[in-house]
Order: C-alpha cells, then sequence, then structure tokens
C-alpha cells in the first residue's frame, strides 16, 4: 500500500520478500534486446544494488506479460530507485499489473492517483497504453502470428558436410483395446466422449515408460479417464525412435480417446459451434474449454469451419485471465524465449500439471545457483501438494537424488513415496522412485526389496530389466545409483503428435 514516505507491497509471485523495482531513467517502451532471464535474477539484481540492471530485467518481464514485474517497477518508481520518485509511472505500473490479474486494491490506486499531479497522470496513461492489458494481448496475438508463420515455412536443407544425423521419430504400433481402455465407469454419469493426450518415453525395445498426463478433456482426475489412459499406455507398443539406424529412446506424445458404449457422443459440430460462440463472447468457462479442446484437436474434429479464426484472441484472452491450462498452451505456442519463459513461468506458479512436470524434468541434472535454487524449491514444494500422482512421483525423485544436492530433502522424498503406494502398487515407475527414496536414508535392505518387485513389475510389462538390474546391483552394495532415470534425461528431438 501507499504510505508517506515509501511504499510497500506483499510477496508477488515468486518475489522473495525484498521490496522492490523501478528506475525513473528508463522510459516506458524502452525494451532492451531481447534475452531471457528470470524473475528471480531481476530480484537478484535489485538486491545487489544493480537498479539499472534490475530495472532493464523487469522491463523485459513486463513486456511478456508479467504482472509481478509491473508490481516492483510501480514499487521502484514510487521509492525513486535508480531515479528520482516518478509517483505517475508507479500508478500506471500498478494498473497494468491489476489489468494484467495481480492482487491490486482500489484504495492503493486511489493514494497514488491522489498523490500524482497532472503531468504524473499522463505518464501514467502511457505506462498503460504500452503495458496494460490490451497491449500485452496486442503484442501476444503478434508473436504467435510470426510463430506460426516461423512454423510453417519448412527448414533450409543444411549443406551435406554438416548435416545433422537422421533421426525418425517413435511410431506407435499397437494400443490395446481390452480392459485397460474401456470407458471408465466412473465417467458413464457423464456420459461424455473424452480424449487424454501423454507424454511417454518410449525405450529403444519399444516399450513405454514414465506416462505422464498432458492434457484431457474432460479436466480433472474424477472420471478415470487420465488413469486409465497411463496405464493403457503402459500397454502400447512402439517401434523406437532411431538416429543412424541406430534404436534411440525418445519423450512422444499420444492421444487415448474413449467413447462410452451405445451413447451418443455429445460433442458433435453444433455443441462446439455453440461452445465457440461463448468463448468469443468472453465467457470465461467458455474460453477455458475451447483452449483445451482446440489444444487437442477435438475442435477440428467436429467443426471444419474455415471462418473461426479467433483460437488466438480465446488463447490469449483466457491466459491473461489466469487459467494455468490456457497459460500453458500459450507457453507452447509462442517460439521467442523470453516469451516462452514468462509463460512457462506463469502456468507452472498457477498449477499447469505438465509444466511443473517438465521444470521439474530440467532440474534433475543440474547444478544451480542460489537464487534459481530458491526459485525450484518452491515449484518441488507447490508440485508435491498438487494432488498428481505422477508430478509427486518426479518430486521424490529430485528430492531423493537430484545431482544439486540443495535440492535434496530425502526424509520428503520418502514421505512422499510412501503416501502413493497405496493406489500405485502395480506401476513399476513408482516402486522405482520409492527405492530410490529408500537408498537415500540409508535404508539399502529395504531398497533391494522394493527393487526386487519393481523389476518383477516391469518384466511383465515387458520393460528392458538391464538398468534396473544394475541399480539392484548397487544398492545390494550399499551405494546409492548415479544414473540418471529416464523419465529425467533430456533428448532432442521431442516427437509430437497423437496416436499414428
Amino acid at each position: 500500500m501507499f504510505q508517506r514516505g515509501g511504499f510497500s507491497l506483499a510477496t508477488g509471485l515468486i518475489l522473495a520478500a525484498s521490496g522492490a523495482f523501478w528506475s525513473g531513467s528508463a522510459s516506458c517502451n524502452e525494451i532492451p534486446d531481447a534475452r531471457p532471464v528470470t524473475f528471480d535474477a531481476a530480484v537478484a539484481l535489485y538486491k545487489a544494488g544493480d537498479m539499472a540492471g534490475a530495472n532493464r530485467d523487469f522491463l523485459l518481464l513486463a513486456n511478456a506479460g508479467l504482472a509481478t514485474a509491473d508490481m516492483n517497477l510501480s514499487v521502484m518508481a514510487a521509492r525513486g530507485d535508480g531515479g528520482a520518485r516518478d509517483l505517475g509511472a508507479a500508478l500506471g505500473w500498478l494498473t497494468a499489473a491489476r489489468q494484467l490479474g495481480a492482487q491490486v486494491s482500489d484504495a492503493q490506486l486511489r493514494e497514488l492517483s491522489d498523490a500524482a499531479d497532472t503531468a504524473g497522470k499522463s505518464k501514467a496513461e502511457a505506462v498503460i497504453a504500452h503495458y496494460g492489458r490490451a497491449a500485452v494481448a496486442l503484442r501476444l496475438k503478434e508473436a504467435l502470428a510470426a510463430c506460426h508463420k516461423a512454423w510453417e515455412k519448412p527448414p533450409d536443407a543444411p549443406p551435406v558436410a554438416t548435416r545433422r544425423a537422421i533421426w525418425i521419430p517413435a511410431k506407435t504400433l499397437a494400443i490395446p483395446t481390452e480392459l485397460p481402455n474401456r470407458y471408465p465407469s466412473a465417467g458413464l454419469e457423464d456420459g461424455l466422449p473424452a480424449v487424454v493426450r501423454v507424454r511417454l518415453w518410449v525405450d529403444t525395445d519399444g516399450r513405454a515408460k514414465n506416462p505422464v498426463v498432458d492434457a484431457s478433456f474432460p479436466l480433472g482426475w474424477r472420471q478415470g479417464f487420465q488413469e486409465a489412459a497411463l496405464v493403457t499406455v503402459l500397454h502400447a507398443r512402439f517401434s523406437p525412435a532411431t538416429q543412424d539406424g541406430q534404436p534411440i529412446g525418445t519423450w512422444k506424445f499420444l492421444s487415448i480417446n474413449f467413447r462410452p458404449d451405445k451413447r451418443e457422443e455429445m460433442l458433435r459440430a453444433g455443441a462446439v459451434q455453440r461452445l465457440h460462440t461463448a468463448a468469443a463472447g468472453g465467457d470465461p468457462v467458455g474460453e477455458a474449454l475451447w483452449v483445451v479442446l482446440s489444444d487437442l484437436g477435438l475442435t477440428y474434429e467436429y467443426v471444419r469451419d474455415s471462418s473461426i479464426t479467433d483460437s488466438d484472441d480465446i488463447l490469449i484472452a483466457s491466459a491473461l485471465r489466469g487459467y494455468a491450462e490456457s497459460e500453458a498452451v500459450l507457453s507452447r505456442s509462442l517460439c521467442v524465449p523470453q516469451d516462452v519463459s514468462v509463460w512457462r513461468l506463469r502456468a507452472a506458479t498457477d498449477g499447469a500439471v505438465a509444466v511443473l512436470a517438465r521444470i521439474i524434468e530440467a532440474t534433475y541434472n543440474r547444478i544451480l545457483d542460489p537464487d534459481e535454487r530458491a526459485q525450484y524449491i518452491r515449484l518441488l514444494n507447490e508440485a508435491a501438494t498438487a494432488g498428481d500422482p505422477t508430478l509427486v512421483r518426479k518430486v521424490v525423485w529430485v528430492r531423493a537424488s537430484a545431482r544439486d544436492t540443495g535440492l535434496r530433502d530425502t526424509h520428503l522424498a520418502l514421505q512422499l513415496a510412501e503416501s502413493l503406494l497405496p493406489d500405485r502398487r502395480d506401476d513399476p515407475d513408482y516402486a522405482l522412485a520409492y527405492a530410490a527414496a529408500q537408498a537415500a536414508n540409508g535404508n539399502f535392505a529395504t531398497a533391494r526389496g522394493t527393487q526386487e518387485r519393481a523389476i518383477f513389475k516391469a518384466k511383465r510389462l515387458g520393460w528392458a530389466l538391464g538398468p534396473l538390474q544394475e541399480t539392484l546391483k548397487k544398492y545390494e552394495s550399499g551405494e546409492m545409483d548415479s544414473t540418471v532415470p529416464a523419465e529425467f534425461k533430456e533428448i532432442s528431438p521431442l516427437a509430437h503428435g497423437t496416436a499414428d
């Protein structure tokens, strides 16, 4: 709130309790060259007394639509950090932050407005014009259009001498249609068709491992679709990806469709058209559902109408409302690194499970600086309480055996693993994580038993057992296994698409 002699603000999105951030010396449209920066890095610059650097990085984050950057720029302007106090700019930044979803009260804005003179209010309008909701939405629309155009253009073939290895993605050979992916009984009450897109690791032997729900409709776990899709994927068979003719492990996306027996599909063209009308009219629920359906390809399946060209507008509107799944879709749709970074962080902070999963995967084999580590620990704690079992399993691995020992919390890893077991006893992925947590706590005898049970379950699914048996030998000799688990390996390229 605004106070005599200063301005104080509660902690923001991932803001350390430090106050913070604007340099009155830069104009509202003075944007530095595009380069990926993080919120915590900007905070670190401020703490180090580099006001110009903090201002530069917060401006870049504000340009990408991060409301907390706007809030901190407002505080810097009101305090005069790095320059003269500028209450007009402070008013503009705080108004922009509110438009982008920050919790700002009428009283805060009114106090700043009363304190600003006529010139200051003109400055506020200039800031809002460039960083408010309408301006950010326009920039995002232009960015999406540029990315669509760039992705449509076929890449130039490199000279023969510099050609990369020939890479052939994994292909789906068979998806079981018996018990595993039958229509879940819990979903019969709703009678809806459903689709779940799963991200999975296809091993060199064509077996699926480490499946993660990337997106789904209907949303959530209540109807049982997501659980059924994960079981189905574990029993599917694939031809492995190859590089220069040699099989390699890789990630793949696969969509599993569910249709209720002897029921009419409810998502016919008319229903989807009505949904589009609601979304285009600004209905928040309609926007969110349209984004999910579009991302899963269902709008194109049921509506083949080239006149519907506003899906990007609906996506941006929903993301700016703070809907996590829309923020996640937007982060995947953008191609400028800074924009991707900002919206991926927003999605993860707002609870988008797929984005949180990928951020956690990226931490396992890295050594982080202190500011990064603090940010990732907050995300790990959020993921541990998100209610998604796959996400919790990944947290178990990181807390048990991450390369960066500052991320480890072996006691928490064991507690989380034990909380998963009652519902995941038949999935070897969870048993492997549990064994790692036991070993990390020095319980090698129990880790051996858990690893042996994981191997037995993996054998029933046809997995390659060599790496699992090597880990078992480590536990038998009282050692932790330093091998990076498959789900944390960074493999390029990443296969996209639905069932082949």
